[in-house]
């Protein structure tokens, strides 16, 4: 396995491992993937892993992406924000 997945793996097992602790104590939590300067690959990779959130702070960076990476159960593009929070639907 690429050591860069590998890493990904890692990291997203340790988030999950704190979001549950939080989700314990009734509090509601989710997992955002922010893909600023990632490769569509990898992009794929975390959605594999259950990630299913996804944000991109540039509008032409996530339509650049967008057809390379695949579907998430929360439609990526159903809401998008900018560096300066003007949020697109």
């Amino acid at each position: 396995m690429n050591e860069e997945f590998k890493a990904i793996e890692e990291r997203y097992q340790r988030i999950k491992e704190n979001v549950e602790r939080v989700r314990s104590s009734g509090q509601d939590v989710r997992i955002m993937a922010v893909t600023k300067t990632v490769a569509p690959e990898k992009i794929n990779h975390a959605i594999s892993l259950g990630i299913d959130l996804i944000g991109e702070n540039r509008v032409q960076e996530y339509l650049s992406k967008k057809r390379c990476v695949s579907s998430c159960r929360d439609t990526p593009d159903r809401a998008f924000a900018d560096e300066q929070g003007q949020v697109y639907h």
